[in-house]
């Protein structure tokens, strides 16, 4: 052994005196503990991680859609499960309405996947690839258009997507009061029902 090693291992020992036992033992317990904690939490995670794999490769039964604007662009119908809180993947499942139009550019000039997003909340973006499309096309952007297949799809609660949420179904009706509040009655009438949507 190096001298210079001896000398250092000399000098520990002499300071940590009769301690150097409880320390051992202490760094070993601690050790020991954390592995403790490592494999029960990799136990605790490993449900969860089972079930965002299934859900990241489940493959989605495409099948004709039912509105005829998608129709009429060839596009393809679907839906994929996800959990209905992520905080437990594993929980109960609801359903998002997807759609795809796929490329029409040869296999060698095919990009992959564009996924649109209708922004809202509440906007139902299942037909939205429909409408961007041709704003492409018709601005020179064939290469986009073309060599991507463009997802479309309803966000959890609206639409198509199972189940739907309706907080109040004559929201659009021609009765409804005017939205921007100008007078005293109309916003206390939104001030209620936005309180009754918060409580719902």
């Amino acid at each position: 052994m190096d001298n210079a090693v001896r000398s250092v291992r000399s000098r520990w020992t002499q300071r940590i005196g009769g301690t150097g036992c409880r320390v051992v033992s202490t760094f070993a317990a601690i050790g020991a503990l954390a592995a403790l904690l490592v494999t029960a939490s990799s136990a605790a995670a490993a449900p969860r991680r089972a079930a965002r794999a299934a859900a990241a490769t489940q493959a989605i039964d495409w099948g004709q859609c039912s509105e005829s604007d998608l129709q009429a662009a060839g596009a393809q119908c679907g839906y994929v499960s996800v959990p209905l809180s992520y905080s437990d993947p594993a929980g109960p499942q609801i359903k998002i309405a997807v759609s795809r139009i796929e490329h029409t550019s040869s296999a060698k000039h095919y990009q992959g996947v564009i996924i649109t997003n209708p922004g809202g909340p509440g906007g139902s973006g299942l037909d939205l690839n429909t409408f961007l499309i041709p704003v492409l096309q018709q601005e020179g952007f064939n290469g986009a258009a073309d060599d991507y297949d463009w997802i479309g799809f309803d966000p959890r609660g609206v639409g198509s997507s199972i189940p739907t949420i309706s907080c109040d179904p004559n929201y659009l009706g021609p009765d409804r009061p005017n939205y921007v509040p100008w007078t005293p009655s109309l916003l206390d009438t939104w001030e209620t029902r936005s309180e009754g949507y918060a409580s719902a």
